[in-house]
């Protein structure tokens, strides 16, 4: 992959005095949020040691090793917090990452389409949004019965299209 690190989440303001945080998290895998040990704040190259995180109200609130006052977190509200991409939980072999999938040749049997332009969260099922030459955007459901295959060492995503997509 060309990037080394994940977006997970956001701090959106500080919990209590003690130097906690709250996180809007762009996963929903609770394990896999509260098992992080080491993260990085938007526009800081060193990780941060977590001292623990805890789920809360669709939140996660989340403290760092060293900060212990409200005034040692306030430069951090409303940045986005990443992890090491190697860091990441093991996927199933039909799960990926949107990051992986930005950017893959999207092809309807042997005819190129467009490239994965971003992916569209919706409670149903994702929706693939791909752009073609021209910029025209073309919408895919991510189910199976669109979204045939996807090959990430080729960088190919093989959909199958029906009339009026």
């Amino acid at each position: 992959m060309s990037y080394k690190k994940i977006r997970i989440g956001k701090i959106t303001k500080a919990h209590g005095l003690k130097g906690e945080f709250k996180v809007y998290p762009y996963t929903d895998d609770e394990q896999t949020f509260v098992g992080y040990k080491k993260i990085y704040i938007e526009g800081i190259n060193e990780p941060f040691n977590v001292k623990n995180s805890r789920r809360a109200n669709g939140m996660y609130i989340c403290k760092l090793a060293g900060y212990d006052k409200i005034e040692d977190i306030e430069k951090f509200l409303n940045k986005f917090i990443f992890i090491d991409y190697e860091d990441k939980r093991k996927m199933a072999k039909d799960e990926f990452l949107i990051g992986d999938l930005i950017g893959l040749e999207v092809f309807n049997g042997d005819k190129y389409i467009g490239k994965v332009d971003d992916v569209l969260s919706y409670p149903v099922n994702d929706v693939i949004k791909v752009l073609d030459y021209d910029t025209k955007e073309i919408l895919i459901p991510n189910v199976k019965e669109f979204v045939i295959s996807i090959d990430l060492e080729k960088n190919i995503m093989q959909v199958k299209l029906i009339e009026g997509m």
